[in-house]
């Protein structure tokens, strides 16, 4: 049986901050175990012997960029499903969920594809690293590329769970996973198995290997929920779900050329300054996953809440989420600050690579509450449909504010490392700007849709 969580009753408040964080807690958790794959390849390979935490500095986002840009559909999942939920229309939503599942194998395929191809030529992103650095990258990115559909299946299997109010079920599945991912990497990685002159293959096949469980296991969930068990024809919804996910593709796109060119950059300063780089990283993905986690939950919720004609519901459901994670990434970024030669330390033993990050910890104790507040508060617009919005905001801060800042700091001024996280606060500081400024008038366009849908009849699903 499918189980639709109800929304919180009017007039909000207490009751929609409540049931907020229900959604969230989970959710940050089961992102944290998402995240936690990849930092355990980080820690295990800081450890491994030759140059596999530099390579990682390549590979990591040049996989979280093409897998980024290609899973975009899981955008219009959480909008038009989220919507049709809302409106009382659980078989057309159950059309939108079977049509993200098939958009989630095809781009799965062209991603394991072209990732490949374009694992072979890595050289032109970082023309000051090693030999071995790149081939350690390609190592590890050929496994992990290849098992693409099954991270697509998974991540669309989670925005399902999450659109009906389960959260709990994707933690639990997590926590086995990276249980299994652990021993594998363990075994792979560190040269067990007979993996010891390659140990960034190992740690790759490993993690494709968790990609697969996970994927197989949610996929079994939904399925078994009657989740994607429908009458409506997909094809209905095929205009108003490419509406939402092809900006949203466009959007992730011009990030992403904007963060593998803040990635070339980091290149030209050297091994030592990309594995701090990698190393501080691995710290904050905690904090931009928890981030994430509230931004993820406010934009399943408050998709429903549009749906359902509540605007302004939703529109508070972004503030509640938005001033949650910036208390907790806050506080998280506070603790680094005070601990974050220790934890740097668990990444990679090297003391030049730990005294560099050493030097970029205060700016980013700085930038976390602006990311918090940016990454919600982008999440939430996307999850409402608007995705235009959030592309034209995309292609100021991450394709010009970004790049632009890390070169002036970075290798203008010469502050290195620290030069880096500079360009990245000034991105935060300009993309949340814009989402206050912008977002004020996108609530009030749609608070105006809402009140004449409810004057002249329903609103077009």
């Amino acid at each position: 049986m499918e189980n639709t969580a109800s929304l919180p009753p009017r007039p909000g408040g207490i009751a929609l901050r409540k049931a907020l964080r229900a959604l969230a807690g989970p959710a940050i958790a089961s992102s944290l175990l998402q995240t936690l794959v990849f930092a355990v390849d980080r820690a295990v390979l800081g450890h491994a012997q030759g140059p596999c935490l530099a390579a990682m500095q390549l590979a990591g986002p040049f996989e979280w960029s093409i897998i980024s840009v290609f899973s975009a559909f899981t955008v219009g999942t959480i909008a038009r499903a989220g919507f049709h939920l809302g409106a009382g229309c659980p078989l057309r939503a159950r059309a939108v969920l079977r049509l993200s599942f098939a958009c989630a194998m095809a781009c799965g395929v062209v991603v394991a594809i072209l990732g490949v191809f374009l694992a072979s030529h890595l050289r032109g992103l970082s023309p000051a690293a090693s030999d071995g650095v790149l081939f350690s990258a390609r190592d590890y990115l050929v496994p992990t590329l290849l098992a693409a559909p099954a991270q697509f299946i998974a991540l669309t299997a989670l925005a399902t769970l999450q659109l009906h109010g389960d959260t709990r079920t994707p933690f639990l599945v997590g926590v086995v996973t990276n249980a299994v991912h652990l021993v594998f990497v363990w075994a792979m990685a560190l040269g067990h198995l007979g993996f010891e002159a390659r140990a960034a293959s190992g740690a790759g096949i490993a993690t494709a290997i968790t990609f697969a469980a996970e994927a197989a296991w949610l996929l079994a969930i939904v399925a078994a929920r009657g989740m994607l068990t429908t009458s409506s024809p997909i094809s209905r919804e095929l205009k108003a779900f490419m509406r939402v996910a092809i900006p949203a593709a466009g959007e992730r796109f011009l990030h992403h050329v904007g963060f593998v060119s803040f990635v070339a950059v980091i290149g030209r300063m050297g091994d030592t300054v990309m594995a701090a780089n990698q190393a501080l990283l691995t710290m904050e993905a905690m904090c931009w996953l928890s981030a994430d986690g509230y931004g993820l939950s406010a934009a399943s919720l408050g998709s429903r809440l549009v749906g359902a004609g509540r605007v302004q519901d939703a529109r508070s459901c972004a503030r509640f989420a938005a001033t949650d994670a910036a208390f907790v990434l806050t506080s998280v970024g506070i603790l680094a600050w005070l601990f974050g030669e220790h934890v740097l330390g668990l990444v990679s033993p090297d003391p030049l690579v730990i005294a560099e990050g050493k030097r970029a910890l205060v700016v980013m104790l700085l930038v976390q509450p602006f990311m918090a507040v940016g990454i919600v508060l982008g999440d939430t617009l996307r999850g409402v449909g608007e995705t235009k919005t959030v592309l034209a905001v995309t292609t100021l801060s991450a394709l010009f504010v970004r790049v632009g800042a890390t070169i002036l700091f970075g290798l203008g001024m010469g502050l290195g490392l620290r030069g880096v996280w500079m360009g990245s606060t000034c991105d935060w500081l300009v993309r949340t700007a814009a989402y206050l400024t912008i977002g004020r008038r996108t609530w009030a366009r749609l608070e105006q849709r809402a009140a004449e849908s409810s004057s002249y009849g329903p609103a077009s699903a």
